[in-house]
């Protein structure tokens, strides 16, 4: 096939057209739950009409481009049937000052991919070039508009932060009006990181995506993808070493890249071209090529970022902030708000000090920016860091051949300089093998020691770390401590199948003694979601049971029992007893520990479902006191207003018996939060179609709308439109007056509520008044608006 022909860079930095969809695929190592996911969004947009917008985060290299590749390519089926268009941007789009220059980034995109429209589109382009400034951004909209017709369009766009960046706040407002105006429009994007114009209250754009958030590769997936390299390499020989000696050496390139996709293709290149080259040589260019690439994180940050970047990577170790104050120069004032910037963007990790609770130590982020600056501070000798790494890579029967080896070179050799590199190799081969060896020594007689290295690993929660360590010590552990310390690990880890599947292994005798059934139980707790068997249920009731018999009561596995089993009360049973068993878990966490608001928020929870399925309001009145006593607890839990705000809004719809008092608590409680907090909720309850609850909270949430308009403007519309389309036959004239009052109150400053109420007219028109035509008065973006997401009417 051609795409063999090119290296595997080559492979990864393809243009969109470059590559054969297959070679994507097949390179879709650990990305495949992503691109089902986006796909499967997309699939939502063009079959059941939904409004997406998505914002995948990934460090550079993580595969984001590769993802949207691939997105692109399954999308094709959709795009041939007319059902969908795709403006797919490049990957850097340069220029970008304004709202304008991004519609016409979409123009662009458009005629770069849509062959057969192509000249259509270009002759409209010209037209736009003629058209007075003025006119030219509602032209723009209009041709894009006129293009797309009633097929949604989604736009693909990388570095979308960047964008934002650069075209400004202003720009931002009219760009979120136009998409959030327009349900046909669709965003995927991509960005680095979450930078201000995401995640701050004040910018047009905040909460307006979704969020997915790649996640690096295992070290199980990156061996998958090296190997997958290198079948499309074709070359078998590596595939046969990773199969065997490789895996170790895959361990250490992982630790060094963590699972970047772009830094594993560096990687594999040392990988296959080993033999062939000086170990040294190879390392340090390596290295160097990827400098300039981890240049890019720090050379744009702040003088005292990088100072703090720099001391951070050189000390090889976290480090407090009163030391990095010292060593760097920077009062404590300052110091705290660039530690703050740089964990905001990654760049640095804060972990909690296990000497003295309140204080941090703080750590960099990624190993191979340290690596990148420790190669520019050391330009002469031999580098510890080469030093670690061949210790780390080869076993010692490896470095001694290789000693071997360059000794015999070296005495064969007549050229002063090359007898000078091959005795820089030996010497560095020496220090690795004096380092294992001293390693092997050690960790023969003091395996205790392990355990207190494993110890401090995770007391730091760096588990991939602790599974690491244990790993390479198995052979110095004995077996039933290695599996104790596995589980738990897997547990700290929250792989909670992996940990199931290990305790089901022991036998009782071990669980008992090591007092492993609470972790065992939980570990079942935390499936009920993905494991739905009955016989699931069954054994984890048995485990909880034999927790409880050998005294490993605590207020989380009572917690846990009592979730366990309502949960399957619910899903199998549909036992009134069963939930009365588990009320009676929940109780008795509250006997450990009555302070913990989160056991009467979980209490509640399953009493009020149980009332509305029994239809029996004395337990739906339990569920708001648990509700009101996790509030007297913690009056700053959002989750718990939440749900007892859905609670509320839920009690109207079955009609149970409506509480002024009840209304009152939670009303007077809800007050108390934040600003900030009540927004969070507000978006939340836009989102439920409880008349009920808005009617009752409104006095609140009016006075929030007033005092932050941008925060809280599309909280009415869309709580509008979500009864509106909920509520389809229980709205009477009451209502509508009540709902056309508030969008009559706002729609000055609110021009989306403008519609929202002739939508409501519409509908009292519609249902009310019986006239089927007054959908037809409506303009035809309106009127598909309103069959599709109100009348819930099928497309044709």
């Amino acid at each position: 096939m051609v795409e063999s022909q090119h290296s595997i860079n080559t492979i990864l930095s393809f243009g969109a057209k470059s590559v054969k969809p297959e070679i994507l695929e097949q390179l879709l190592v650990g990305r495949s739950p992503a691109a089902n996911y986006l796909f499967k969004s997309v699939e939502g947009i063009v079959k059941n009409g939904n409004n997406q917008q998505i914002l995948v985060i990934g460090q550079r290299g993580m595969g984001k481009t590769h993802l949207l590749r691939v997105l692109y390519h399954r999308c094709q089926s959709y795009i041939k049937n007319d059902q969908l268009v795709v403006a797919y941007f490049a990957e850097e789009e340069y220029g970008v000052a304004n709202y304008f220059d991004f519609l016409i980034r979409i123009l662009y995109a458009l005629i770069r991919w849509e062959d057969i429209d192509k000249n259509t589109l270009e002759s409209k382009l010209e037209e736009l070039q003629d058209t007075n400034i003025p006119g030219q951004v509602s032209f723009a909209e209009r041709i894009i508009e006129d293009y797309i017709a009633d097929k949604p369009l989604l736009i693909l766009a990388e570095n979308f932060g960047d964008i934002l960046n650069a075209i400004g706040t202003q720009e931002q407002g009219k760009l979120r009006a136009w998409m959030y105006q327009d349900k046909r429009i669709n965003i995927i994007a991509t960005s680095q990181s979450i930078s201000d114009d995401f995640d701050k209250e004040d910018r047009p754009f905040y909460g307006f995506f979704n969020l997915y958030y790649l996640k690096s590769l295992t070290y199980k997936d990156s061996l998958l993808f090296l190997t997958s390299l290198a079948e499309l390499d074709d070359r078998p020989d590596v595939v046969e070493h990773l199969k065997n000696k490789g895996k170790a050496q895959v361990k250490a390139i992982y630790e060094l890249v963590k699972g970047n996709h772009r830094l594993l293709v560096t990687f594999y290149e040392f990988l296959k071209s080993d033999t062939l080259a000086k170990l040294s040589n190879h390392f340090i260019k390596t290295i160097n090529d990827l400098k300039p690439y981890y240049e890019t994180y720090i050379r744009y940050l702040p003088p005292q970022q990088q100072k703090i970047i720099r001391y951070i990577a050189l000390s090889r170790k976290p480090q407090q902030g009163t030391i990095i104050s010292k060593n760097c120069f920077i009062d404590q004032k300052s110091l705290s708000k660039q530690l703050s910037e740089l964990v905001r963007k990654r760049l640095i990790e804060a972990i909690t000090d296990q000497t003295d609770k309140r204080n941090k130590l703080y750590d960099i982020n990624e190993p191979l920016l340290r690596i990148s600056i420790e190669v520019g501070e050391h330009k002469e000798g031999i580098t510890a860091l080469f030093i670690d790494f061949l210790a780390i890579y080869y076993d010692e029967n490896e470095l001694t051949d290789k000693k071997l080896k360059f000794s015999d070179l070296l005495e064969k050799c007549e050229s002063s300089i090359e007898k000078k590199e091959f005795q820089y190799e030996i010497q560095a081969i020496e220090k690795a093998l004096s380092l294992k060896r001293y390693e092997t020594l050690e960790n023969t007689f003091i395996s205790s020691e392990i355990l207190n290295i494993l110890f401090e690993v995770v007391k730091q929660k760096k588990y991939k770390e602790a599974f690491s360590i244990l790993e390479r010590e198995k052979h110095n552990i004995d077996k039933l401590n290695y599996s104790n310390i596995l589980f738990r690990l897997y547990m700290l880890n929250e792989q909670y199948l992996e940990a199931k599947n290990l305790f089901l292994k022991f036998s009782d005798e071990f669980v008992e003694k090591k007092r492993l059934f609470a972790l065992g139980a939980l570990s079942f707790s935390q499936l009920v979601k993905t494991e739905n068997s009955e016989s699931f249920y069954l054994k984890g009731i048995e485990i909880f049971e034999k927790a409880e018999k050998n005294g490993e009561g605590s207020e989380y596995l009572y917690l846990a029992w009592g979730n366990f089993l309502a949960q399957f009360a619910t899903i199998f049973r549909k036992d009134e007893d069963l939930f009365f068993e588990s009320f009676s878990k929940f109780e008795k966490a509250i006997e450990y520990n009555s302070m913990n608001e989160n056991i009467y928020i979980e209490l509640a929870q399953w009493q009020f479902g149980l009332s509305i399925r029994q239809k029996d309001s004395k337990f739906s009145i339990k569920a708001f006191e648990n509700f009101e006593a996790a509030s007297d607890i913690n009056p700053k839990n959002i989750r718990l207003f939440k749900l007892w705000g859905g609670a509320l809004g839920f009690s109207s719809d079955y009609n149970i018996k409506d509480d002024s008092n009840r209304l009152k608590n939670f009303k007077g409680k809800f007050k108390l939060l934040s600003f900030k907090d009540r927004v969070s909720i507000w978006k939340i309850f836009s989102n439920v179609p409880y008349l009920y609850l808005l009617n009752n909270t409104y006095s609140i949430l009016k006075i929030d709308i007033k005092h932050s308009f941008d925060e809280l403007q599309h909280v009415l519309v869309d709580w509008i439109n979500a009864i509106l389309s909920s509520q389809l036959d229980t709205l009477n004239k009451a209502d509508l007056t009540f709902l056309r009052k508030i969008a009559i109150e706002f729609k000055d400053k609110i021009p989306e509520l403008a519609i929202s109420e002739i939508y409501i007219d519409t509908y009292e028109d519609y249902k009310l008044n019986g006239n089927k035509n007054a959908i037809y008065e409506l303009p035809k973006e309106q009127r598909l608006f309103f069959e599709s997401k109100i009348l819930k009417q099928p497309e044709l």
